[in-house]
Parts: C-alpha cells; sequence; structure tokens
C-alpha cells in the first residue's frame, strides 16, 4: 500500500472514520480496469454478523479474564489473499494498554483465543473464490490486477472494521463490560490499526 494512503486511512480511522476510508478504497478500485475484485465494492453484508461478533467477544473476554486481569484486546483477521478458503479472527488478551502511538506492544499478549474458537466472516463467499483463482492462475503478472486484489483485500479489512464497529455499538446498548477496555483491530500483513472508541 502507498505510504501516503497508508497515513491517510491510519488518520482517518483515528477519527472514528471507517465510511470515509472505505469511500476512498472503492473509488480508487472503480479506477481500475474491470475484473471479479471489483465485485466488493458497496457490499455489507459482514454487518449481518455484528450480534455474533458481540457474543463472541464477550465469551472471548470473559474466559481471558479467567486467566488474567483483561486490561485491552486485540483482533486481528488473517492473510485475506493467502487464505482464500477461509477468513478467520483471532483475539488476544493483555494485561496492560501500551497505547496508540505504538503498537509493538500487540506482539507480547498473555492470553489467545484457541484456533477451534476463531472468528470466521461469512458473506463475501464469492470474493473468496475470486481470491482462490487468483492465487491458482498465478496471475500476479497483471500489474493492474495485482492493484485490484490489493485494494480489494484492503476494503475486506476496512469492512471487517466497520463490523466491529457495529459489534461494538451494540455491546454499549447493551453495557458490555468488555466496551470499557480498548479494542484493537488489525489484519495479518495490513499496515492499519483500528482502535474501537
Amino acid at each position: 500500500m502507498d505510504i501516503k494512503l497508508s497515513e491517510k486511512l491510519q488518520q482517518l480511522l483515528q477519527e472514528n472514520k471507517v465510511a470515509e476510508c472505505i469511500e476512498i478504497i472503492e473509488d480508487e478500485l472503480i479506477k481500475r480496469p474491470k475484473n471479479n475484485f471489483r465485485k466488493i465494492i458497496g457490499r455489507k453484508e459482514l454487518l449481518k454478523q455484528a450480534k455474533k461478533l458481540n457474543k463472541w467477544i464477550g465469551k472471548f473476554n470473559k474466559s481471558a479474564n479467567k486467566k488474567i486481569y483483561v486490561k485491552s484486546i486485540c483482533a486481528e483477521l488473517n492473510k485475506i489473499a493467502l487464505n482464500a478458503d477461509n477468513w478467520d479472527i483471532e483475539m488476544y488478551a493483555y494485561d496492560n494498554y501500551g497505547g496508540s502511538k505504538n503498537y509493538n506492544w500487540l506482539e507480547e499478549w498473555q492470553h489467545e483465543n484457541k484456533d477451534r474458537d476463531n472468528f470466521t466472516l461469512k458473506g463475501f463467499e464469492d470474493i473468496q473464490k475470486v481470491f482462490a483463482e487468483f492465487n491458482k492462475e498465478n496471475l500476479t503478472k497483471d500489474e493492474a490486477l495485482i492493484q485490484s486484489a490489493s485494494l480489494c483485500e484492503l476494503l475486506i479489512v476496512l469492512r471487517t472494521f466497520e463490523l466491529f464497529d457495529a459489534a461494538h455499538q451494540l455491546a454499549i446498548e447493551n453495557e458490555k463490560k468488555w466496551t470499557r477496555i480498548p479494542l484493537m483491530v488489525k489484519a495479518d500483513g495490513i499496515d492499519l490499526i483500528y482502535l474501537l472508541k
């Protein structure tokens, strides 16, 4: 990802402007030659999982608090392009909060969910097939297609941030305990972190 674009997106995320980030990336993807990665534009199917995600986070927080005194949580989406068969989210709990200036401390978690307890994103299975085809056919010589794949991946990450935002709002409305601690959301291999506020 272009450094200026990354910085712009991270700034917008710090201002809680996920929708603006999505709009910027969708506009960029539309500029690319027509291809199947553009199917992601305007899609909000992930939001149907907000209730389920809210429960999953609460369950993880409860489980982690049996092991440590949880002061922050991080959710990480696996590598989208490489894991076209399954897009999972893992959770990590921390007995501290190292702040948002530098996130290096996220690598030192004290508790994580078990693999069988990962949260699986549902709703973009057709896009998963596009990534699988892209990987299988080794279409990595087409620069425009590579750019489209990268933009699509970014959109999936941003839509995941949007999903977490929706789950967080539900949790606030229902006064869930996990909303009282910082929750960061990121994706493996993507330099964006969304801190839920």
